[in-house]
């Protein structure tokens, strides 16, 4: 028992230190009540006399380096004031503790103050239990890991905490968005709902976890995702409202794949799926969409490459270059092609060239067709792809197969390849060989070349008597400022004199005119001595010119923002300059037509980045597969000040049509109008639920369009039964077939007979 106070002013002490070492408090109570209990005498004000947890020790005592706490089987009087894993001296002379701290706790505890583990070098904090969790504070910092199992935290507080592990059927739903490192798997769910824009700053590691956003926010990872998290708004066990077009989840594309989310089965129930593009996840209602190959390139092929170059490494010098295009011949980004992995062993296949060329049976039935030898993607050059040879990988030539649509079917023989050949959108032809190393040897060293022996040298013979032959040099040039000498100098004696040489006149040399522009001053011709520097003609200096002002636009895609600015012809000078917002969004005036034999053409308004409206003169709309039932497109390609091609999906359902009932004997009968045009029958519910709810409902399917009458039987006697009828067709999207409803019609009510 704790029984310090602040009676008459004093300081409390209620604490627990660890010194570095560990303890394990099991069903302790360390509650005691205050002013108003058993102290209430001593005149102290605080309602509780909790204890405080401290890592380190008591002034003057020694610390361990692992601290440790356990608290189990704890119960409503496992109570603290704070638990401070890591700490400094805290102004009392404590003896301070930041090495690594290990706390594990059950559910009852209760930490009025919070758990914090801020100075830790190294902190595992763990809550686990069934039930609710009393303590929902956590203050930490990179090194901490807060794992949670099968307990549950409401309005929690986790702040600076470098990794949160929710598993086992934890819950924790929380306050702040303070979000580094979150692992959720095994049943386990983050209830994000309270926080609308949440950030990730690290990872975000899956594994059959539950995630629940806001259903107007979106949360941006900025880590890698990995594995697969189930994904709802709102709350917990009842999936909330969601929007058809929002982006709910964004991360660096690169670092993710289209299964790390996907919606809850409720969403899907109701026509919704989590599409992924170009690092978002975005919901769509009936949502169908198809990569669509129109053509593809493969160029700059290496002719021969050698396979110890590329064995097991790449080399940068042997690639192919590829470029794929939509339907509408629009380049398909990387983003897509690494997504779709339009360059691997799903849509390309290596096949030896004289099998491909060849239409002998023999050759047909083959099954050594292939060859271990792949395609990488460049990391410096979009659009490159270097060669890859693995274990097996054979000499030979070979041609590369490049297929507009995913290979479906297992490859076994050459049969089976050449059965590719519709889809081949291009192809390449390589060899690939075994280059012997290079035994190359450097020229032996030359002799070194000897210089020639010196001549031998001359007696000198007895001199003649000397007359003076004087040689006149000029020792000093004259100039325009100086005049020169020359000297006479007898070649035998070396006796000499000198004599003045007259100033020259100056040397002009031309100063050239320099035109003005507009950035520099201009100057007329001129000119100056080129001895002496000086001026002879003076140079005129001429004002600058005016800019030679032009509009750029730099058109907007949909990657990248544009611009429009005022640029100077001559000098580049920009004067005055306006971004043009990338466009972001198609939004149709309805996503649902009913068939009615015409082309149906819903109208667009396309906005930018920042939600403004596009002029439409700025694109072009076009429709495709937009008359019969099934899913239609609106394509805009987009012009003027903006360029690229956005796509949107909307649905043309059959028409529907109305019914008439006859009570029968524990049946009734249902008749409804014929609709033979894209149609291919009805289904039929009845249900004893004007709200047509799951229990009390019943359906019936006529797979027959001619069909104009049903008699429903094994319903109950002299029951009143709700009963509506719609029609449907089956209509094939992506090579997989898909029913399309009609709204239903008006509800009618029949009453059976006994």
């Amino acid at each position: 028992i704790f029984s310090s106070s602040n009676a008459l002013g004093s300081v409390p002490h209620r604490e627990i230190f660890l010194a570095g070492h560990s303890l394990t408090l099991d069903n302790v109570s360390t509650y005691l009540e205050g002013s108003s209990g058993s102290l209430g005498g001593l005149g102290g004000t605080e309602k509780e006399l909790l204890p405080t947890i401290y890592a380190g020790g008591y002034p003057g005592t020694a610390v361990g380096a692992g601290a440790s706490l356990v608290l189990q089987n704890s119960n409503s009087e496992t109570m603290f004031q704070g638990i401070y894993l890591g700490h400094g001296t805290e102004g009392d002379q404590k003896v301070p503790y930041s090495g690594g701290a290990v706390l594990a706790m059950d559910c009852p505890v209760i930490v009025r103050d919070g758990v914090y583990s801020r100075e830790n070098n190294a902190a595992g904090i763990s809550v686990t239990g069934n039930g609710y969790a009393k303590t929902k504070m956590f203050y930490g910092n990179a090194n901490t890991t807060l794992t949670v199992k099968q307990a549950s935290l409401e309005k929690a507080v986790v702040e600076q905490v470098g990794k949160i592990v929710l598993d086992d059927n934890a819950y924790l739903a929380l306050q702040t968005a303070d979000l580094n490192h979150v692992s959720l798997k095994n049943n386990a769910c983050l209830d994000l709902n309270g926080i609308p824009d949440p950030v990730v700053k690290g990872g975000f590691e899956g594994g059959n976890g539950l995630l629940v956003l806001n259903a107007q926010g979106m949360l941006d990872i900025k880590g890698t995702v990995t594995g697969t998290t189930t994904v709802q708004t709102s709350y917990r066990n009842i999936a909330g409202t969601i929007s058809h077009g929002k982006v709910y989840i964004t991360a660096v594309p690169g670092q993710a794949v289209a299964k790390n989310f996907v919606l809850s089965q409720k969403h899907a129930e109701n026509g919704f799926s989590l599409v992924y593009k170009q690092g978002q996840w975005t919901a769509y209602r009936n949502y169908q969409d198809v990569l669509r190959i129109g053509s593809i390139e493969a160029v700059n092929a290496s002719g021969t490459v050698d396979l110890n170059r590329i064995w097991q490494k790449t080399d940068e010098n042997l690639f192919c270059d590829v470029v794929w295009r939509d339907a509408g011949g629009a380049v398909i980004g990387e983003d897509v092609v690494e997504d779709e992995g339009l360059y691997d062993t799903g849509y390309v296949v290596a096949i030896r060239t004289d099998y491909w060329e060849s239409e002998d049976p023999d050759v047909l039935a083959k099954v050594d067709w292939y060859n271990q030898i792949f395609l990488i993607s460049s990391d410096t050059r979009p659009g490159r792809y270097h060669f890859l040879a693995e274990e097996g990988a054979q000499a030979g030539d070979y041609t590369f197969l490049f297929c507009s649509e995913w290979i479906e079917n297992e490859l076994m023989t050459v049969a089976d390849v050449k059965a590719l050949k519709e889809t081949v959108g291009a192809s390449m032809q390589v060899r690939f060989t075994f280059s012997p190393e290079s035994t190359e040897k450097p020229d032996p060293p030359q002799p070194e070349e000897k210089p020639d022996a010196p001549a031998p040298e001359e007696k000198p013979t007895a001199p003649p008597v000397h007359v003076h032959q004087y040689v006149e040099q000029v020792t000093r040039e004259a100039t325009c400022t100086n005049k020169g000498i020359r000297t006479y100098r007898c070649s035998g004696c070396n006796d000499s004199y000198t004599r003045e040489i007259p100033v020259t006149a100056h040397q002009a040399v031309t100063d050239p005119a320099k035109e003005a522009t507009c950035t520099e001053i201009g100057k007329t011709q001129g000119s100056h001595c080129a001895v002496c520097g000086t001026v002879i003609q003076a140079q005129q200096t001429l004002p600058k010119k005016e800019h030679r002002l032009e509009t750029q636009v730099k058109r907007a895609t949909l990657k990248a923002d544009g611009s429009i600015a005022s640029v100077c012809r001559e000098c580049g000078m920009v004067s005055g300059k306006s971004v043009i917002s990338r466009p972001k969004t198609i939004k149709l005036s309805t996503d649902s037509f009913v068939y009615n034999g015409q082309q149906r053409k819903p109208s667009v308004k396309v906005t930018d980045k920042n939600g403004k409206v596009i002029d439409s003169r700025n694109y072009t709309v076009s429709y495709g597969n937009h008359k019969n039932v099934g899913n239609a497109v609106a394509t805009v390609r987009f012009k003027g000040n903006y360029e690229g091609t956005l796509k949107k999906t909307f649905t043309i359902v059959p028409k529907t049509t109305s019914l008439k009932l006859t009570s029968k004997k524990k049946s009734f009968t249902v008749k409804w109008k014929k609709q033979g045009t894209q149609t291919d029958g009805y289904i039929i519910e009845y249900s004893t639920s004007s709200r047509f709810t799951k229990k009390t409902t019943g359906s019936v399917k006529v797979a027959n369009k001619n069909v104009t009458s049903k008699t429903v039987k094994k319903v109950k006697g002299n029951k009143k039964y709700y009963v509506r009828i719609c029609t449907y067709k089956i209509v094939r999207v992506n090579g997989k077939k898909i029913t399309l409803r009609s709204e239903w019609s008006k509800t009618r009510t029949v009453r059976t007979g006994k």
